[in-house]
């Protein structure tokens, strides 16, 4: 059976939801969509820290669901907002599933930023595929090149919203 790793940056998977207000993310649905008929063998999600009444509840659902939870600090940046980018994060991860010889046959990765069009080709070159996925939007023109296939959030949202 085709193995499947999915790498969700939850920031970039929230914005892609908050841009189409009537659909909220299921996170059990959407590893359901991606994993039918295949075989689960990662399942990463990458999410700021939040001192709000809600995180605690939040993980405990997530690692109900089997995901490995990656957190770090958010970062106020000088013009007053908060960032916590991933980008790094994600990219050591696969490149030490890369090590151990250990790469699925398919990687979905939960960003379309252009800065990952490095990994995924490298991804590629080990002979998986990359599946892209975001919204219309934050999927980037050189992700959408570089992936084997880009699925946006739109055409699937019946299938992953609560």
């Amino acid at each position: 059976m085709e193995t499947i790793g999915i790498f969700i940056d939850n920031s970039n998977f929230i914005s892609d939801f908050r841009e189409n207000a009537e659909y909220k993310a299921d996170y059990k649905k959407f590893i359901e969509f991606f994993s039918a008929g295949r075989t689960l063998t990662h399942q990463r999600i990458y999410l700021p820290k939040s001192e709000s009444d809600g995180f605690g509840s939040f993980c405990y659902l997530l690692k109900k669901l089997f995901f490995k939870i990656i957190t770090k600090e958010l970062k106020k940046i000088p013009d007053g907002r908060n960032k916590c980018n991933f980008d790094v994060e994600i990219a050591v991860d696969i490149m030490d599933i890369i090590a151990e010889r250990n790469l699925p046959d398919v990687v979905v990765l939960v960003s379309g930023d252009s800065d990952f069009c490095y990994l995924i080709e490298r991804i590629k070159k080990e002979g998986s595929r990359v599946i892209v996925v975001g919204s219309y939007l934050s999927v980037s023109v050189e992700s959408k090149a570089a992936a084997d296939s880009y699925i946006f959030t739109e055409n699937i949202s019946d299938e992953i919203s609560l």
